[in-house]
């Protein structure tokens, strides 16, 4: 097993939960303050990268001291717990959204949205590059897995992104948060459940 590496799968692990403490922080005060569902789950789904990516941590944890051999238990573990917890962030955020929308209540600004994902498709883009190449090489499903969060946070950063923008240019469409928002749960729940199918694939090949 190729401990360089195991070592950068943990050092990008490390500066994922960095960031994404900084950035969920942010997101979530913001979001909460400026009435934005989309943005405060979009802060949630920070909280996702940093479980994400303490999975990461705990998965490689005897690789990284004396380990020659994948912990495939590890493994299994790790990838179940990340689709658990993109399904459970899915029901929250579409049942919040569903329930603004309903309510018609809109955020005062999403201008905070638009710098936070905006910071956010930079720095993923690059964590999501280095985690899939490492992965591939590591052949861990767990690595790859938290990629593929990453990559998610890409996509919602992007929704978040075009649903700020409207918003801003266009006070008016006080439904443009809401959409996005459950929009963002869709795409969240279906990593979830992608997530639990190449679990199933791992059972099948044990």
């Amino acid at each position: 097993m190729n401990k360089n590496l195991i070592n950068k799968a943990i050092l990008l692990a490390w500066i994922t939960i960095v960031y994404n403490i900084v950035e969920g922080s942010a997101s979530l005060f913001w979001g909460i303050s400026e009435g934005s569902i989309a943005l405060a789950g979009f802060g949630a789904d920070s909280i996702i990268e940093v479980t994400s990516s303490s999975l990461v941590l705990w998965r490689f944890e005897d690789e990284a001291v004396n380990s020659k051999h994948l912990n495939l238990k590890r493994e299994k573990q790790a990838t179940y717990g990340i689709a658990i917890l993109f399904i459970l962030l899915a029901f929250v955020i579409f049942i919040t959204s569903t329930y603004q929308l309903l309510q018609q209540n809109h955020p005062q600004s999403t201008i905070p949205g638009l710098i936070i994902s905006f910071i956010s498709l930079l720095t993923m883009y690059f964590l999501f590059y280095e985690k899939k190449v490492v992965g591939l090489k590591l052949k861990s499903s767990t690595v790859i897995k938290d990629a593929s969060c990453t990559f998610a946070c890409i996509k919602l950063s992007i929704v978040l992104f075009i649903g700020s923008l409207l918003f801003w240019l266009q006070p008016t469409l006080w439904w443009v948060d809401s959409i996005a928002s459950i929009f963002l749960a869709y795409l969240i729940y279906k990593e979830g459940i992608f997530t639990l199918h190449q679990l199933n694939k791992l059972h099948k090949a044990a």
